[in-house]
């Protein structure tokens, strides 16, 4: 590959050219469609369980379509000055095509209200919060409208477009001294997406000229840190057409892109740093007069050894990231099988720009790439240039710490261990949450309407917990049935004889009762009954409908301990018919199962694959159980840090963020998949050096000291300009992607730091000779088939 691109290097430079162009056009300008942006999913939860069998059931019988709500705040709803404003609005929606219904606290089921009045005051309750300040105005679409095929531009008629013109006629609504929110699913979705492109490119302005910065301390000139930049530009640009792709196959999460371009970003600028590293090595150590520059012939062999050596690793590398990231596939989670799937196609990105794109350009540079930059001749900036540039030196920083750690080996062992132990602490406290729109920052007004809306209106939120049940579950009715009954049936305990339950069967009527008694659950609306014989008339005469819904309030949030434990309590009730539990809290309490069934599995293939690629690379058993060890061991103490901030709410004021009380549920997997492979980025880095010179004769101490030395600077490097990167990224306003910038951020600096400056060599010098041991036949094997520079 070296020889043909270093002959051939315009030809390469060209395809790329043509490539990138037409992966921000499909990707960003919506050549051919929708862009990638308008093609993301909500992020609601989704793992195949009783959840997923209890909405498909819902969305299967469903008589009505999306919902749009206004809220309107500061108000007296007594009032008589208001019902103008709302009965205006309804009439005007109530004419647009494709609107089922609309239900307000002046209007419902068909009939006017006048909250003035006793008798219709209670009827307009549900439409009006608890201290009677706000009300609502909900709005149904026909469930027949068609979906829009271009969300970008939606057709006329469908439903994007017809829920479009129901939020457009609210906004108008004006009361004096009242605020006014319109929300819906689908507006709250938009409003992620639209974030998420705005915290990509906010990220991205702030990591890539930092990261260029870093580059030209590190290489002395533009000339050398724009090629690595270069490529990243066209991995973004790779993994952002990638992602187009599976967008038609896979539904994303909006997270996903940001996570995977980060990736693809880093990766390259990783891979870039050593290439070029390496080519300026390469060009420095050629026979000759080093007066005269190099010929042709000359800088074609410096690439060619340049993609023998370093090529092999980026290529190691990357197959071993890939292999890291494919373990989230074996989860059953719809948001990990995406973000595995999607990350594995742009780390081949990143390494295809890092196998071709930046050789070609090194190849265009020629003599370029070795002379002495401009930073080279400042004051301050020269001196640390000329230290971290020097491809030459086999004595440096990182030799002499080498050394040192190698001379206090049990006492750094103690020290990065414990250190990573206190940090690992707060795991053992970690809650996980699905936040939906809590997402976004707190002062947003999507999520202003929903947490007003949870939290002010008792019958009006979303409740926590659905039941789906093939069997009619009884209405639970005061015992006198008085015109105004002061008992609440759906509050009061089972054994209440203020309340009885109308005709039932037996187990239908003890599964009901058993519902009240689970801890936790404050109240049961009033059963809705689908599919055929749905009707009241019909219920009372005596046929059973096809479907009952419970919808159960439980005290705190959807992702609480308490909502969890009572999604498992009712599970374990399991009645003698078929019962479905759904809704957020039964949503995340399946995600859960799935990592704790699924992850077994995840971790298995990862470290089969990692043990067998490592032993390949070194021909030793005990470096890859090792650097398997470390992993786990760096990975916890970054959960840690990560718990403790967004769960405990510790920086809060920092990261500018409220805590939703827990850890986003796709977080810890995807921390542990995208940190491990990163993780052995960096070790593949310092390993293959070391090695290098262990096959060349020195010894197990001085094979150390010399990898480190000419690995260290380019793996401090990569990892400074990666935890840049993922920083950027935390200065975005999502809550998901704030957790996963930090949690990256923190997994690289530690790993980076703690476990390969200090760890990996205090470690190598206590196991001396051992650190190379295989049995016999492996190592016959690894004299076969391994895999070396």
């Amino acid at each position: 590959m070296g020889r043909v691109i270093s002959r051939h290097p315009w030809w390469v430079i060209g395809a790329w050219g043509v490539a990138v162009l037409l992966a921000f056009g499909l990707a960003i300008g919506g050549w051919a469609g929708d862009p990638l942006f308008k093609r993301l999913s909500s992020g609601i939860v989704s793992v195949p369980g009783p959840s997923k069998d209890g909405q498909a059931i819902l969305d299967a019988t469903a008589t009505v379509g999306p919902q749009e709500y206004m809220l309107v705040e500061g108000i007296s709803p007594r009032d008589p000055s208001l019902k103008p404003a709302f009965d205006a609005a309804r009439a005007d929606i109530l004419k647009m095509q494709g609107v089922k219904s609309v239900r307000d606290a002046w209007y419902l089921n068909g009939r006017s209200l006048d909250p003035t009045k006793q008798s219709d005051w209670v009827d307009s309750l549900p439409l009006l919060s608890d201290d009677q300040t706000a009300a609502l105005m909900v709005v149904t679409l026909d469930p027949d409208l068609p979906v829009a095929q271009n969300k970008s531009r939606p057709e006329a008629g469908s439903r994007t477009y017809v829920l479009h013109q129901v939020r457009d006629r609210m906004q108008q609504v004006h009361i004096e001294g009242a605020t006014t929110l319109t929300s819906s699913v689908n507006d709250i979705v938009e409003e992620v997406t639209q974030q998420v492109e705005h915290d990509l490119r906010t990220g991205e302005g702030i990591a890539l000229p930092i990261s260029l910065l870093i580059m030209v301390v590190v290489f002395g000139g533009f000339l050398a840190a724009g090629l690595p930049i270069i490529g990243a530009i066209a991995a973004i640009g790779g993994a952002l057409a990638t992602l187009l792709g599976f967008s038609y196959a896979l539904s994303l999460d909006p997270s996903t892109v940001n996570v995977v371009t980060v990736l693809g970003l880093g990766l390259c600028i990783d891979y870039g740093l050593l290439l070029v590293s390496r080519y300026r090595e390469e060009m420095l150590s050629l026979p000759g007069d080093p007066t005269l520059p190099p010929t042709r012939r000359q800088r074609e062999l410096a690439l060619r050894r340049t993609m023998t050596s370093a090529g092999r690793t980026v290529t190691f590398s990357g197959v071993t990231v890939a292999i890291a990231l494919s373990g989230l596939m074996c989860f059953q989670f719809t948001l990990l099988r995406g973000m595995g799937a999607a990350g594995v196609s742009v780390v081949l990105v990143a390494l295809l720009v890092a196998l071709t794109l930046v050789p070609a350009l090194l190849a265009v540079v020629k003599v370029r790439m070795i002379r002495p930059g401009l930073v080279h001749r400042l004051p301050v900036l020269g001196p640390i240039s000329t230290a971290l540039g020097d491809s030459t030196r086999e004595e440096g920083f990182f030799s002499r710490l080498a050394r040192l750690v190698q001379r206090f080996p049990l006492i750094v062992v103690a020290i990065v261990v414990g250190t990573l132990f206190v940090l690992s602490l707060p795991v053992l406290a970690m809650q996980m949450v699905s936040s939906n729109a809590a997402l976004l920052p707190i002062d947003n007004p999507q999520r202003t309407l929903v947490d007003t809306v949870n939290n002010d209106f008792s019958y009006a939120s979303t409740p926590t917990i659905q039941v789906v049940t093939t069997h009619y579950v009884p209405q639970r009715v005061p015992s006198s049935q008085g015109e105004h009954t002061s008992v609440d049936c759906a509050t009061a305990p089972a054994n209440d004889d203020r309340c009885t339950l109308i005709s039932a069967r037996p187990e239908a009527d003890s599964y009901y009762k058993s519902l009240l008694g689970v801890p936790g659950v404050a109240r049961i609306d009033p059963p809705e009954y689908r599919g055929q014989n749905a009707s009241n008339r019909s219920i009372r005469a005596g046929r059973t409908p096809q479907y009952t819904v419970l919808s159960i309030r439980v005290g705190g949030t959807d992702s609480s301990p308490t909502a969890l434990q009572a999604v498992r309590d009712i599970r374990a009730l399991d009645p003698p018919f078929p019962a479905y539990t759904t809704g957020n809290a039964s949503s995340l309490v399946d995600a859960i199962i799935d990592l704790e069934n699924r992850t077994p599995y995840a971790i298995g293939v990862v470290v089969l694959t990692t043990l067998v690629l490592l032993f390949l690379m070194t021909g030793s058993v005990l470096v890859p159980i090792k650097a398997l060890v470390m992993n786990v061991i760096s990975l916890g103490a970054s959960l840690g840090v990560v718990t403790w901030i967004f769960q405990f709410g510790e920086l809060s004021w920092l990261l500018d963020f409220t805590s939703a009380g827990g850890v986003e549920v796709f977080i810890p997997p995807m921390t542990l998949a995208f940190g491990f492979g990163l993780a052995m980025d960096y070790e593949v880095f310092l390993l293959s050096r070391i090695s290098e010179y262990k096959q060349q004769g020195y010894s197990n101490d001085e094979s150390v000291a010399l990898g480190l030395q000419k690995s260290g600077r380019i793996i401090s490097s990569a990892a400074l300009i990666i935890v840049v990167v993922f920083l950027g990224f935390v200065a975005g306003k999502l809550l998901m992607i704030k957790e996963t910038g930090t949690a990256l951020a923190v997994a690289v600096a530690i790993d980076a730091t703690l476990v390969r400056m200090l760890l990996v060599p205090a470690t190598m010098t206590l196991l001396g000779e051992w650190n190379w041991w295989a049995p016999p036949f492996l190592r016959r094997l690894h004299d076969r088939y391994g895999i070396s520079e």
